[in-house]
């Protein structure tokens, strides 16, 4: 297997978001509850994006 092979199977497999938490740090995001508290607050003051944080809050892990 090659090496893009490799990359494509872990990136498509569904404990590859378990494995290891989202690097947020390029955004200026400690972690993924910061990310979620971003997006709650763009979604009080944007109704049109408050679908999408609705999404994310479905989507979030739960840690």
């Amino acid at each position: 297997m090659d090496i893009q092979s490799q990359q494509t199977e872990h990136q498509t497999s569904p404990s590859a978001r378990e494995d290891k938490p989202r690097d947020l740090t390029w955004l200026g995001l400690a972690d993924e509850r910061e990310l979620l508290c971003l997006a709650r607050e763009i979604a009080t003051n944007n109704r049109y994006v408050n679908r999408a944080g609705k999404v994310f809050d479905e989507t979030a892990d739960p840690h």
